[in-house]
């Protein structure tokens, strides 16, 4: 018969002799040997008696997520902390799984630290430049690339990426479907909500495009700017007495926001619109272009809002630089696909450099011209 006070020295023994070396080893060659479902088996011993051991969580998360075992692998990954050397591997590997099983939110946050510890970490960039795009935060993707380029001056990768991002045409029907995969596992996710309503609008599903967004406002506060895309809506459906209502709640000023804040001002001129406020309409849509100036839409409501007020020297060149712009974007457009990737020539990098310039888009062209430079004198 093992007494209780058997079993504890029992278990000392066993603890003390225990060789942890042995077992992290032979969990990294199986996993290196596609055998990843004997990981778990290999390291049970060991994070029976250490299970604050860094190591081994972070190689049985590993082994979890390669087998599609999604809560397990973030169960165990998310032990390791930003401040634990294992961050670099586990934190990368935590954001994964969070993504596969559809927790974008926690998977932005998780991301985000770990670029905060590791601003080098290439990987993790793309993988949350990947979560933004699905969610339709494009101007938060290009916000990410354009930091990576003050790490990594003109780098042709972040250059690339950024040229992608920004003049993606969006297909709605295989974003949608795979939103609503997630919306299914994880509902109530705001940002998920909001990227699902737009898609349905941009497709025309009016009804799931205002159940989403409703659904999304109800979850977010009054003040925040994401309210914008339910107003939206609301606009398009006629409904500017309660559009106007959201966006009285609005608090517009935050200078990392801009697309959003443009956003904002350039609804808050469609509703001086349709109460037939031409001045206020104008004064809206000229804080938008302030805040977004790449858009020509908000040149075109500008030069709307003008004719209607008699100015017509201002509607005039607001047209004209809508005009501008849409052919540079138009031409920016063709050169993401037509550019030779591996080997531009100088004709191609110094076109996109001119094109971004007209856009507005002021440091993404420095950095072309950095790269047309290189390419004339052949230095770094």
């Amino acid at each position: 018969m093992v007494t209780g006070c058997g079993f504890v020295y029992g278990a000392a023994a066993l603890v003390i002799g225990y060789n942890c070396e042995s077992s992290l080893q032979a969990a990294n060659e199986q996993l290196k040997e596609g055998r990843g479902d004997q990981v778990a088996g290999t390291l049970s011993a060991l994070l029976w008696f250490y299970p604050d051991n860094k190591r081994a969580r972070l190689l049985r998360g590993v082994s979890y997520n390669a087998r599609g075992m999604f809560p397990e692998a973030i169960s165990d990954l998310s032990r390791i902390g930003p401040d634990d050397q294992e961050f670099l591997d586990g934190g990368l590997s935590l954001g994964a799984s969070l993504v596969s099983d559809g927790q974008l939110n926690r998977a932005v946050d998780v991301f985000q630290q770990h670029l905060h510890r590791f601003p080098g970490a290439v990987e993790c960039r793309i993988r949350l430049s990947d979560i933004f795009v699905n969610l339709l935060k494009h101007g938060d993707a290009i916000s990410l690339w354009e930091q990576h380029l003050r790490h990594f001056p003109a780098d042709p990768s972040g250059l690339l990426r950024l040229l992608d991002i920004e003049c993606e045409v969006v297909s709605p029907a295989p974003r949608i479907t795979y939103l609503k995969n997630i919306q299914r596992r994880h509902p109530g996710q705001p940002d998920v909500l909001i990227a699902l309503g737009r898609l349905s609008f941009m497709a025309g599903n009016i009804s799931d495009a205002e159940g989403a967004l409703r659904e999304a406002a109800s979850t977010i506060d009054a003040q925040d700017l994401r309210q914008t895309y339910l107003c939206e809506l609301l606009l398009a459906n006629g409904e500017s007495e309660k559009a106007e209502q959201i966006l009285s709640l609005i608090e517009p000023d935050s200078a990392t926001e801009s697309e959003r804040v443009a956003l904002y001002w350039h609804l808050t001129g469609r509703v001086q619109e349709a109460f037939r406020k031409s001045g206020s309409a104008a004064a809206a849509f000229r804080r938008a272009i302030d805040a977004d100036p790449s858009r020509p839409e908000y040149y075109l409501s500008f030069a709307s809002a003008s004719r209607s007020m008699a100015e017509n020297a201002a509607a005039a060149a607001a047209a004209s630089e809508a005009l501008r712009l849409s052919r540079a974007w138009e031409r920016l457009r063709q050169l993401a696909l037509s550019l030779n990737r591996v080997d531009p020539s100088v004709e191609e990098v110094d076109e996109v450099a001119v094109n971004l310039a007209i856009l507005h888009k002021t440091f993404q062209a420095d950095h072309w011209r950095h790269v047309r430079e290189m390419l004339q004198t052949g230095r770094p």
